[in-house]
């Protein structure tokens, strides 16, 4: 039996080498085949199979002096070297696999992560959007509710202006003849005894014309007081006590907004105490007050009496100012500048 020393110690030494190289590339497959298998499995088992085959081949492999020729040196060197060069390249064919599989893996993981925020922003633009349905009306109800507080506040301002055309509404009530309502209120409260609790207390509608401020109660009663004859207002926060000429009418009263009720009321009161107050001796003027000529506007349509022309028109005296006529509603009148040019002073 021939001796191992007699086999060249290069070939033992290559041999030695390339079995480390061997055993080291199917460790490194079998490791590389596990990570693979988190993002390739079908890959990652192979590599892994293919690493633990070349390690049960390669462990148990050693050179035998017995089964080695001693002229088996060129030979064994030839196929170390072609061994190290397949085991090289089916290594880094592994690994260009699996950086492709790991790259392959970061894509789908990063279009999945796309996916994801794409979904959670569209989730979230979603839940706003149904947060916004449901908070509209309630925004809506707050514009509504701040444009009366304005509405509110603007007319409290200019009310107080004598100038200040007062803004008319339209109401269920029957009212005369051109005249205007300035305050309607279904619910509203009198007491003729002044005791808005007491069992003198009726609910009703409160309405406040430019003549005239009528309470209506459920059972028909429907006590007027002429606004000229109006005396004393006495107003707070709850209640708005009035007092005139018609004791029917006098009163407590309650209705939705007392300060603007009592603002409207006043500016009533100042109106028709403009339109039908009697002018002084010595101080009669040909000046006709802005709320004589807006009833008397609205009374005649904006157009001329006589032909119908709305344009051109001047407030005429019916009877002439300068035979005593006063600067009335009655006495008042349109024309057109034609009309009134070819007008007789005739009564």
């Amino acid at each position: 039996m021939a001796d191992l020393g007699e086999v060249d110690q290069v070939d033992v030494d290559a041999f030695t080498a390339i079995k480390l190289r061997c055993i080291a590339y199917s460790i490194g497959s079998i490791l590389l085949g596990i990570g693979l298998s988190s993002i390739w499995v079908v890959a990652g088992i192979v590599v892994i199979l293919a690493g633990v085959v070349l390690l049960c081949i390669v462990v148990p492999w050693s050179p035998n002096a017995e089964e080695t020729p001693k002229n088996s040196n060129s030979a064994l060197s030839r196929a170390v070297v072609l061994i190290d060069e397949f085991m090289r390249s089916s290594f880094l064919l592994l690994n260009s696999l699996a950086q492709k599989g790991y790259h392959a893996w970061q894509e789908k993981r990063e279009r999945a992560k796309k996916a994801m925020e794409e979904q959670r922003l569209q989730e979230e633009g979603e839940k706003l959007s149904r947060l916004a349905q449901t908070q509209q009306p309630i925004l809506d109800q707050q514009n509504r509710e701040q444009k009366i507080i304005d509405k509110r506040q603007y007319l409290l301002q200019n009310l107080q202006d004598p100038k200040f055309p007062i803004p008319a509404i339209s109401c269920e009530a029957e009212l005369e003849p051109g005249e205007e309502c300035y305050w309607y209120h279904v619910g509203a409260v009198f007491a003729s005894d002044g005791d808005l609790r007491g069992p003198q207390s009726s609910i009703g509608t409160l309405i406040l014309t430019d003549q005239r401020i009528v309470f209506c109660n459920k059972d028909g009663y429907a006590p007027e007081l002429s606004i000229e004859h109006i005396i004393q207002i006495q107003a707070n926060a709850d209640e708005l006590r009035i007092s005139g000429k018609s004791k029917s009418a006098t009163g407590a009263y309650w209705t939705q907004d007392i300060i603007l009720f009592e603002a409207f009321l006043r500016a009533a009161i100042r109106v028709a105490k403009d339109v039908y107050a009697p002018q002084p001796e010595g101080s009669r003027s040909r000046h006709i007050a802005e709320s004589v000529k807006r009833k008397v506007f609205k009374r005649d349509k904006g157009q001329c009496v006589y032909c119908g022309w709305r344009e051109e028109l001047h407030f005429d005296h019916v009877i002439p100012f300068s035979r005593g006529g006063a600067n009335t509603i009655e006495n008042i009148q349109l024309l057109c500048k034609r009309c009134n040019l070819t007008k007789s002073d005739d009564i």
